[in-house]
């Protein structure tokens, strides 16, 4: 064969391997391509392409043999019968992809969405486990770009676009400058014939005095390196690819003879200090501009471009860009991923070593340049064709949510590829996934149980979450008016006066005070205090009242001493009796009898310094007064509990006068201190016992 003739052995160690896919594909040769080239016509192009890659024997000779095999797929059991087993990966990794591209193609709405886009191509790289696979489908590309004149128009309209969306940004992700420019400018050719001759047309004017301009600044820019004792320097004006230059006439929103790098040089030099000495004695020599320059030396790009650009104005007023690299960046920028792995072997000075596993060097390498491309992604379909990125890992569940927070909560079952899975099914790159869901949003709180594995992402978690939450506050909503309606009733308040109160606690509305109530997180006294505070009685109105209370404690003895009555009296506030309790009475100055419970540790201590002091006393008329009582509740700490006391208290009509909680770190235990008014023991031991009865509470006693 005439293409084998021309191709040197010596550089070949696998030859016999390109020989054979020669022969293969000459034999099963197709001629009648929609491209109108013969399949071996194109797999040879193909080959070609990846040459100027230095790409190895392998995928030369699936270059060869997929067209045959892409037109053909009869002969995919024959090839897998005769050829070498990583030939037929690399065919069947580029055909996979191809079937994502087309169902995404067939399916989509065609909405240009950047983010689609984006996920298609991430697709397309994490369904491969080898780099080689990615170069095949660009070489094909290239060829088919080429050729594309032959097809009708919305045809080369569609293949043109598709190359600027997936293909050229992958070759440019893969640091392939050699063949990402080349794919933009083909497929620019076809999107905006207009613009692209116009640039064409523009670039191609006055060329004979560009070019001299461009040999003069190299001869003497080569001086001005060797004076400078920079050796083995390489220098050569550089092609500026016309969609490129369109791009940066749009960016700049300029015209064409306003964009510094139409003139440009590039300077090899053999390590790093030269290419800063290169631009120091450059900007040293001609007025540098200094916008224009980026140093992506130090800061390489996301690709791992390096280069030292910069743009300079000569003293006719001619602007040049300049850019400075070293020999090794410069075959990195050109030929990407295969320089990388190219320089690897160098620097082992395995030259003739044919035994090197090319194939694990470059899966080092995708793995060192392109981690979250391969590793920590999946990239699925939804039923329309849309493509979703998540993170690995990620469960149907997870995908529900992701599509939209309504979808999850409705979740019941999935499809994953027409067959029905469990929603902690985890996802897998190409994966095609058709959520079923119910009419009534219904989401479990077992989701969010990592034993389970219902669920792998945050944003997942925290929808189903919110809507916990959200329901929960219905609840607290209806617990607090349940409480403000029982506080209103026992206190005589309008049901409306809540409208007039919430902004004294900061709230926003009502309902955010009801909600505050039903979570307990502001107390039933708290409100109450604030309710008094704002409607405090006129001053005449008070003395009024107060000496109508006088009366009725002249008329209604509370207490009964030695037979007297109407005596002077007054509560302890160190233990708070009540009728019921067991009492004895300490005799003041000017003060009258202050009435303790006779366990009270002041009446112990008075029985032992001060027994004179001391005076019996019983209780009469116990039922016209109410009395303050104060409670301590020893618990363990949990989300709630303060509402259920406040509940059980509201239950039976009684007010709060006070309420707070501490909560001991180390044993997880609260204490909750409370006082409220009752007028008798029962009622007093009825709450104490419903008390007891909450989850949680260990122990209740009076103080």
């Amino acid at each position: 064969m005439h293409w084998l003739d021309h191709l040197d052995q010596t550089h070949h160690a696998n030859f016999d391997l390109i020989k054979n896919a020669c022969i293969f594909a000459c034999k099963n040769e197709k001629t009648n391509t929609p491209f109108s080239l013969s399949t071996l016509t194109q797999g040879l192009a193909m080959a070609d392409v990846l040459l100027t890659l230095q790409s190895d024997d392998y995928i030369i000779a699936a270059a060869i043999l997929y067209p045959a095999i892409f037109y053909n797929a009869a002969l995919t059991e024959k090839l897998n019968e005769t050829t070498d087993k990583t030939i037929c990966k690399l065919i069947t990794g580029a055909m996979q992809m191809d079937i994502i591209h087309s169902a995404y193609s067939d399916k989509s709405e065609k909405t240009g969405q950047q983010n689609q886009i984006d996920n298609l191509r991430k697709m397309m790289l994490a369904m491969v486990d080898d780099i080689r696979t990615v170069l095949l489908k660009l070489s094909e590309r290239l060829i088919m770009l080429q050729h594309l004149g032959r097809l009708p128009s919305e045809k080369q309209l569609q293949i043109a676009q598709d190359t600027m969306d997936y293909y050229a940004p992958l070759a440019n992700r893969l640091g392939i400058g050699h063949i990402k420019w080349q794919l933009e400018d083909w497929a620019f050719r076809y999107i905006n014939p207009t613009e692209y001759q116009k640039i064409s047309s523009a670039f191609h004017m006055r060329q004979k005095d560009r070019v001299q301009f461009i040999h003069q600044t190299i001869a003497e820019l080569k001086k001005l390196l060797a004076e400078n004792n920079i050796k083995n320097v390489k220098i050569s004006g550089r092609i500026k690819h016309i969609y490129s230059i369109y791009k940066k006439i749009q960016r700049k929103e300029t015209t064409f003879e306003h964009i510094y790098d139409t003139n440009a040089i590039r300077i090899l030099v053999p390590t790093v200090r030269d290419c800063y000495t290169a631009l120091s004695l450059v900007h040293s020599r001609w007025t540098p501009i200094t916008k224009e320059f980026d140093d992506y030396i130090a800061k390489p790009k996301s690709n791992n471009y390096q280069s030292i650009h910069t743009a300079i104005t000569t003293e006719n007023g001619l602007i040049l860009e300049i850019q400075i690299r070293t020999v090794e960046m410069h075959e990195k920028a050109e030929l990407g991923i295969a320089a990388h792995w190219k320089y690897k072997e160098n620097k082992s000075h395995h030259h003739d070593d044919h035994k090197i596993h090319l194939l694990r060097e470059l899966l080092e390498t995708q793995t060192h340049l392109y981690p979250e491309a391969f590793h920590d992604r999946v990239y699925v379909f939804s039923p329309t064709g849309n493509v979703f990125d998540l993170e690995k890992g990620a469960t149907s569940l997870d995908f529900a949510y992701l599509v939209h927070s309504d979808v999850g909560n409705r979740c019941r079952g999935a499809k994953i590829n027409n067959v029905l899975m469990p929603l902690t099914y985890e996802l897998k790159t190409g994966d095609h996934i058709d959520i079923l869901t119910t009419k009534e949003p219904h989401p479990s709180r077992d989701w969010l149980r990592a034993d389970l594995g219902f669920l792998k992402t945050t944003h997942a978690k925290q929808k189903v979450r919110q809507w916990f939450k959200k329901q929960d506050q219905e609840k607290y909503l209806s617990d607090g008016l349940s409480i403000w309606e029982k506080l209103a009733k026992q206190n005589h308040f309008e049901k409306s006066m809540i409208e007039k109160i919430f902004s004294e606690f900061d709230l926003k509305n009502s309902n955010a005070l009801l909600i505050s109530l039903g979570n307990a997180s502001i107390s039933p006294a708290a409100l109450l205090n604030k309710l008094t505070d704002s409607h405090q009685k006129p001053r005449d109105e008070i003395i009024i009242e107060k000496e109508r209370e006088k009366k009725e404690a002249l008329s209604s003895p509370a207490f009964s001493v030695q037979g007297e009555k109407h005596l002077l009296t007054q509560l302890a506030k160190c233990c708070r009796p009540i009728p019921g309790d067991i009492i004895m009475g300490y005799i003041t100055k000017g003060r009258g009898i202050t009435v303790h419970q006779k366990k009270c540790r002041n009446i112990i201590d008075a029985q032992k310094n001060r027994p004179e002091k001391l005076i019996d006393i019983s209780w009469e008329n116990q039922t016209n007064k109410n009395y303050r009582v104060n409670l301590e509740i020893h618990c363990e700490d949990r989300s709630g509990l303060l509402r259920d006391v406040s509940g059980i208290i509201a239950q039976l009509n009684l007010s709060i006068f006070a309420i707070n909680s501490r909560l001991n770190k180390n044993n997880a235990m609260a204490t909750i201190s409370l006082t409220v008014e009752i007028n008798n023991q029962n009622i007093l031991n009825d709450m104490m016992k419903k008390i007891r009865q909450i989850k949680g509470v260990m122990d209740v006693r009076r103080k």
